[in-house]
């Protein structure tokens, strides 16, 4: 939108009594993107010695007076009701005023009117009427003295004289029966007005309004100048062409032309004011109309297609072209039609004769720095001869300005030569220095050569010509300034930033520029002395002056920004204001700046490009001495002492948000490639149009750290570093002499990805990145340096990327970067592997066992499975993958007396089993998924024929639960049976990692018996080992931040009156079971270590209880600088982690807790609060607890592990003279937390709970986290299994129940 422009607001002189009418002469208003009728006109302030009017009509005598605060239309002003009239009285008042406003909507301008009362020279001409006229765009109308009138007081007739014309209106004088064209200067009279004889026509443009000036003169030569005539431009697009298809007619039979062959529309125009008529018909074709058939029809409109009522009739066979004209009364669209003409078993005969020409797409985007725009031209059919078509140009808004147009002409022919089936119809595009928005013309296919060539229905492209280059936009020379601050009083120092103009400079632009505050304020630290500025026509560079001021209330480093903007741009430079000495805590003298690491030796040039997504960054300090300004920052490093920076990264992904905002997440984890806390962050952490930014903290003698100083963030672009994503990978095997296996694999490049290789599944890719302990399994992989596919293996170090393998790199990064090629975009990794490394390590199957020759030789043959993964960044943070998997095989011959040694008269019954999935379920349970294949002739089943042995999965010492074994399937293979098997536990733990043991029944057949499943003959079980590294994520934190509390939990309320200090066996220590009906008492006190039992009190504020999700354990890391895992809240934040959170207790709004869970009451009480424990425990500042009723957390089911977060305060108490902690004298001074696991057990005839409690300390500045976790395992003694001290470091959630337990809980 654009405010409403009043380009002419004449003062007038009238004489007392005399009415005036405010015309457009006098009050004319243009608005580019409203139409006059959208205008409002505000009389702001009335006139005081006059009226302003409304009249009902011209000249009419009914009016309502205009009051200040009255709308008026400003169609009233055009069409000539508004009227003001001078009210007479002393002619010492000599002038009246008026104030306007005018509005579209959504912009005003104000405007006032002057009145000059006095004598009037009645001797000059007056325009007694001037309404303008509304004209469709391409058309004329004759101007009347209905419209234009100008009268003299002598009655001669007024002689019209042009000043100045709009170049879209033609003004025409008829003369001897022609219309002659009126110029500047030019002349006609009234007499010409009222005979008919001078007619207006508009042009095409893009505005609502066009005008010409004039003045009016008599026969006495009395002039009244500056007269204008407006034009309201009534836009019309042309007609557009929807539909154009073949239309296929049988001989001599009528077909009608519908909406489906031909469609068009027009936004201004109904269906039946749409006319097509023939330019030129086809000689075979004829043409009539439904109600009247018996004639030739050569026009027709849209409104009839829709109806049927055009009748084509063949009359001869083959194709031909009819060609058409599209009209709306006002543009005019040429267009053919392809009309065949065949019999129906002759119609794919033909079509494989011909030639059809089209072009490849219907629009084409170019810049005007393109040169030329190549349109492709696509030929199918016979390709055998040559074609050609010609190709010409059509301007719209895009004219000879700016293109170099082909002619509809011989000479814009282009052909296809034998065999050819695209060529480029190639258009010249001017490029100059002058910024134009964005225009468009069309380019069309026409007369096809020879005859079997045929243009289809693509014949028409509109190119569009773009030019971002030439937008005028704004730089500053430099996007960092360092200023040291003047050391004196009232001492200002003068400093000024270089502002570049970019683009179209052949015009003035007007640059408005503006401070905004950061560290440093303004009027305090700077004064901002340039406000405005003004670029001449070829202008391209001024300045920004600011005042650098002192300021003693400040030691340290202070910022600020500058901001400029203009109409199309805007730009930002930062400013650093650098105190005179150095202050305690260090500080960069400058932001740092973030570029793509291929710009590491010319950072310079690297500022102005977006960072491709490929591609590593790098983050420049102002201490670099790369950095664009280090000889100004330099020195201010040195007299710092600045040594060592500390990096971090931060990543925003694009944004969902209509307004464009994004939240910016830090980098976290590294992996086994890369650093997130380097000086280059490696594409795999983000990826097109993420924004990424670096912080640095300097680090100076003694380990201080400074305070961080952020980038400014960089844009990732979506140009890509390589464009073969997407292509196939390939993978080859092959066996050398000495039988090694030589395996190479070839991965096209993807920008931000880096690929894994494995002959093992690849699953939980974030621990596989980030922890060795999950690539223990991955022995023939690219993810152990020096081995398996990283091993130097045919590495040509000239084909890698010297910067991505250089010295700046780590040694993990170099290494695996060497094995791309930027060059071609290909990764390409190899190995050498024995055979049987191949089988033992590398998971390979021995497939089939054949002979070859008469010598006994035999051949075998090794499956080997191979799995990719392409990771790359998944939005907002963490990685997502795209998964290949395939099989190799590898052949060799060998003799079987040097493969086996000797003989062997009985099978193996023992496989070795090939892990393929280790994963845990929603409820935190482990499955291991795996698969045998029988070396024996037959299988291994899940019991004997007896019953009395089972196949097993046993769990190794330490892993207390059991586990559910079933076969998942079976498949017969050459080799022998391959077998699918999973394995569940039963409970879920934190850390299942350990040997295994494998129980499997083999089933063997008898050489006389058939290979059926219902004739193999049982074995003894048969045991094979099956290590499993697997643990939940689960952290302890360190203790120090327990802030010397001691946290205990008890079923026994005499936790709060005994000390115990001296006990090795106290409760402290002591880890209690809870039934069902039980209380749990939980206490916090301070360490007796401690003795500050008078000094300082704890209070338990809040109490929550949450249980995680899919085995997450909350924890409490608020500033993330802990787990580097991002901030976690524990209980305190309703996280999608959890699975269940409530709130307990609450001591300053108790209405908030949760009454009811599960349908059973929540009872939960402070100590303070409880009857019980009123006279129980002793008035003792130094302690606080709360009790639980246990039973809620039985309602749960399987997988669940529950923590309750205890919020409470310390204080430091001066005057106690109540229980009350809130005292007067009492001061606040910190808040802590811990983390308890609380063992629940049952007693029945089947089922008992084992439960355990684990001590967890959490950091907090705010909270306190009791873990509460149970399990049930199954036990077929009555007896209760006394439980000692929990004996391994996890929290184990609630098993599966029973439905007699399930009726004791809700009993």
């Amino acid at each position: 939108m654009m405010s409403p422009l009043l380009l002419q607001l004449n003062h007038f002189l009238l004489k007392s009594e005399v009415l005036l009418l405010l015309t457009m002469s006098l009050f004319f208003v243009s608005d580019l993107d409203t139409k006059p009728f959208d205008l409002v006109v505000t009389l702001s302030e009335a006139p005081k010695i006059g009226v302003l009017k409304r009249q009902d009509s011209v000249f009419s005598e009914s009016s309502v007076i205009l009051r200040e605060g009255s709308s008026i239309a400003y169609q009233d002003f055009i069409e000539g009701l508004i009227v003001y009239v001078h009210s007479g009285g002393s002619e010492s008042k000599q002038e009246d005023s008026m104030a306007f406003k005018v509005s579209d909507g959504d912009f005003s301008s104000h405007a006032q009117l002057q009145v000059l009362i006095g004598k009037v020279n009645t001797d000059l001409p007056a325009v007694k009427v001037n309404k303008g006229l509304l004209l469709p765009i391409g058309t004329h109308l004759v101007i009347s003295n209905l419209t234009l009138l100008a009268e003299s007081s002598s009655l001669d007739d007024c002689l019209y004289t042009v000043t100045q014309i709009s170049p879209n209106l033609i003004l025409e004088k008829s003369q001897s029966s022609r219309w002659n064209p009126i110029s500047e200067m030019g002349e006609f009279n009234q007499s010409d007005i009222n005979t008919g004889r001078i007619r207006l026509s508009v042009l095409k443009t893009d505005s609502f309004m066009e005008f010409f000036f004039f003045e009016v003169k008599d026969a006495r030569d009395a002039v009244l100048a500056d007269q204008s005539f407006v034009v309201e431009v009534i836009l019309n697009e042309a007609p557009i062409v929807m539909k154009n298809r073949k239309v296929s007619l049988k001989l001599n039979e009528d077909e009608p032309l519908s909406e489906d062959h031909l469609f068009a529309t027009d936004s201004e125009s109904e269906s039946d004011e749409l006319i097509y008529e023939v330019k030129e018909i086809p000689a075979n074709l004829r043409i009539s109309h439904i109600d009247y058939t018996d004639l030739d029809v050569f026009q027709w409109s849209q409104s009839d297609i829709n109806q049927k009522k055009i009748l084509f009739r063949a009359v001869s066979y083959g194709q031909d072209l009819l060609k058409l004209s599209l009209t709306d009364g006002f543009n005019q669209v040429d267009t053919e039609l392809v009309i065949v003409v065949m019999e129906d078993e002759k119609h794919r005969k033909w079509l494989g004769t011909k030639t059809f020409i089209e072009f490849g797409a219907p629009e084409l985007l170019v810049g005007e720095n393109a040169s030329y725009a190549k349109i492709p031209v696509v030929r199918t059919g016979d390709k055998t001869s040559v074609s050609s078509a010609v190709c010409h140009t059509i301007p719209s808004s895009a004219n000879e300005k700016d293109f170099i147009p082909r002619l509809f002409e011989e000479k814009s022919r282009i052909f296809f030569l034998k065999g050819v089936e695209t060529i480029h119809c190639e258009v010249e595009i001017i490029n100059d220095s002058v910024f134009e928005e964005e225009e468009v013309f069309d380019v069309v296919l026409s007369i096809p050569e020879p005859e079997e060539s045929v243009i289809l229905k693509s014949n028409k492209v509109r190119v569009v010509i773009r030019d971002p280059e030439d937008l005028p936009r704004l730089k500053f020379e430099k996007v960092t300034h360092s200023v040291i601050e003047p050391s004196i009083e009232n001492i200002r120092k003068s400093f000024s930033v270089k502002l570049i103009r970019l683009g179209d400079t052949s015009k003035p632009m007007d640059c408005h520029a503006k401070s905004t505050d950061g560290s440093a304020v303004e009027n305090l630290d700077y004064i901002l002395r340039t406000k405005s500025v003004h670029f001449k026509s070829g202008e391209a560079l001024a300045s920004i002056d600011v005042e650098i001021m002192h300021n003693s209330d400040s030691s340290w480093q202070r910022t600020f920004s500058i901001v400029v903007e203009s109409m199309h741009s805007s730009a930002e430079a930062s400013i650093t204001i650098v105190p005179q000495r150095n202050s305690a805590l260090p500080i960069l003298p400058a932001e740092p700046i973030v570029v793509s690491l291929v710009y590491l030796d010319n950072i310079t040039e690297g500022l102005g490009i977006d960072p491709r997504p490929g591609y590593p960054l790098i983050c420049i300090t102002a201490c670099d001495p790369k950095y664009p300004n280090y000889n100004e920052t330099s020195s201010l490093c040195r007299r710092t002492n600045i040594g060592l920076t500390r990096y971090t990264w931060e990543v925003a992904p694009p944004s969902m948000d209509p307004i464009g905002i994004s939240s910016f997440y830090e980098v976290v984890d590294s992996t086994l490639f890369t650093d997130a806390r380097g000086r280059i962050l490696d594409p795999i952490y983000f990826n097109k149009l993420f924004k990424v930014r670096c912080v640095t903290q300097p680090i100076v003698d003694g380990g201080i750290l400074g305070a961080p100083i952020k980038s400014k963030p960089v844009s990732i672009s979506e140009a890509p570093t390589c464009t073969r994503a997407g292509e196939p990978y390939k993978a080859s095997v092959n066996i050398t002499e000495d039988r090694i296996v030589h395996m190479k694999v070839e991965i096209p490049f993807q920008d931000g990805s880096i690929p894994l290789i494995s002959t093992m599944p690849l699953y939980s890719v974030q621990y596989l990145l980030t922890q060795s302990i999950y690539r223990t399994q991955h022995i023939c992989s690219n993810l152990h340096p020096g081995f398996g596919f990283l091993a130097d293996i045919n590495v040509n170090l000239d084909l890698s990327d010297s910067v991505l393998t250089g010295n700046t790199r780590s040694e993990s990064a170099s290494r695996l970067y060497k094995h791309l090629n930027l060059k071609t975009c290909l990764w390409t990794f190899e190995a050498k592997f024995t055979l049987s490394d191949l089988i033992d390590k590398c998971g390979g199957v021995l497939s089939s066992i054949l002979k070859v020759d008469a010598q006994g030789r035999d051949r075998i043959v090794t499956r080997l499975p191979l799995h990719i993964s392409l990771v790359e960044a998944l939005p907002p943070y963490g990685w997502s993958t795209v998964e290949y998997s395939t099989e190799l095989e590898v052949g060799l011959e060998y003799d079987p007396i040097l493969w086996h040694k000797g003989l062997e008269t009985k099978p193996a019954l023992v496989t070795k089993p090939q892990v393929t999935r280790i994963a845990s379920d929603r409820d935190g349970r482990l499955v291991v998924e795996f698969r045998t294949y029988s070396s024996f002739s037959g299988y291994y089943v899940t019991k004997n024929s007896l019953g009395k042995t089972s196949a097993s999965f046993i769990s190794p010492p330490g892993v207390t639960t059991p586990f559910n074994l079933t076969l998942t399937w079976t498949k017969n293979t050459v080799g022998g049976v391959e077998q699918s098997w999973k394995a569940v536990s039963l409970f879920s733990l934190n850390d299942y990692s350990g040997d295994y043991q494998l129980r499997l029944v083999p089933c063997v057949f008898n050489q006389d018996m058939s290979q059926s499943p219902e004739r193999c003959e049982p074995q003894d079980p048969v045991s094979m080992p099956l290590s499993v590294a697997f643990k939940h994520a689960h952290r302890t934190v360190p203790a120090i931040y327990s802030l010397n509390t001691e946290f205990t939990l008890s079923k026994n309320n005499r936790i709060f009156s005994e000390d115990g200090s001296d006990d090795p066996n106290n409760l402290e220590a002591s880890e209690e079971e809870f039934d069902i009906g039980d209380s749990i008492y939980g206490r916090v006190r301070w360490s007796p270590s401690q003795a500050l039992d008078a000094s300082y009190s704890i209070k338990i504020q809040r109490v929550y209880v949450c249980a995680g999700r899919d085995g997450y354990i909350p924890s409490y890391d608020p500033s993330g600088s802990v787990y580097k895992d991002g901030p976690q809240y524990g209980c305190l934040e309703n996280s999608p982690k959890l699975r269940h959170r409530l709130l307990l207790l609450d001591r300053e709004e108790p209405r908030a807790t949760d009454k009811v869970f599960e349908d059973v009451p929540v009872e939960a009480a402070f100590a303070s609060e409880h009857p019980e424990l009123i006279t129980t425990t002793p008035l003792n500042t130094g302690l606080d607890g709360f009790v639980m009723k246990v039973d809620p957390l039985y309602r749960v089911k399987s997988g669940n592990v529950w923590f309750i977060q205890v919020i409470y305060t310390i204080t430091a108490t001066y005057h106690r003279q109540r229980r009350d902690l809130a005292n007067e004298g009492s001061e606040i001074i910190r808040q802590g937390t811990n983390i308890k696991c609380i063992r629940l057990a049952i007693v029945d005839d089947y089922i008992w709970l084992k439960a355990s409690i684990i001590l967890l300390t959490v950091p907090l500045i705010g909270g306190l986290i009791l873990g509460l976790c149970g399990y049930l395992i199954y036990k077929t003694k009555k007896r209760r299994k006394k439980i000692g001290i929990c004996e391994i470091p996890e929290c184990e959630p609630l098993s599966n129940t029973s439905d007699k337990i399930r009726a004791k809980l809700e009993a």
